[in-house]
């Protein structure tokens, strides 16, 4: 027995060499393999096996953790990205828009920012001088290179639009 207690001693002392080692060399413990199941001709005790097995199910556990956690801060990321991609697009097109320069229109309406662009047409926030009170002013452009019989069915959508938007209490 005597014999036995100094070989696990000396088996002890060569792994606390490499343990330290190996911290000296990276800083860590976590790439190190567990020490051998203390037994008999290295045959594994059930509770060592049980032991490593409720360090592997909780070390599973918290990676799977720190994933969900990851993958929801993604999430998050990938939606702040794409508002603020919106935004830039908007603050370009507000930009580029020939009727940003017009802060006062036909002497009613202040022109605050652009809201949106579509193909022939762009939305403002304004305020409307006379009702005192917030609007959304859509201007048309009417393309150049269209008929005149479009122009007027173009004309006539608006008109349409421009009633039921009139009639909405929102």
């Amino acid at each position: 027995k005597l014999r036995a207690v100094e070989d696990d001693r000396l088996q002890l002392k060569e792994q606390m060499e490499i343990l330290e080692n190996s911290t000296k060399k990276n800083g860590s413990t976590e790439s190190m393999p567990p020490p051998p199941p203390p037994g008999a001709d290295g045959e594994e005790s059930p509770n060592y096996v049980s032991e490593q097995m409720e360090i592997c199910r909780l070390r599973t556990s918290n990676l799977r953790r720190e994933e969900n956690a990851l993958l929801e801060q993604r999430s998050r990321l990938e939606w702040e990205r794409s508002i603020l991609a919106r935004e830039l697009k908007r603050i370009r097109d507000e930009k580029a828009s020939r009727f940003s320069s017009f802060r006062v229109l036909h002497s009613r309406y202040l022109m605050t920012n652009l809201l949106g662009r579509g193909g022939f047409s762009e939305v403002f926030k304004a305020f409307d001088l006379r009702e005192a009170q917030w609007v959304a002013c859509k201007i048309h452009q009417l393309n150049s290179a269209w008929s005149e019989e479009k122009k007027r069915n173009y004309i006539r959508h608006a008109e349409r639009e421009y009633k039921i938007h009139r009639n909405l209490n929102h």
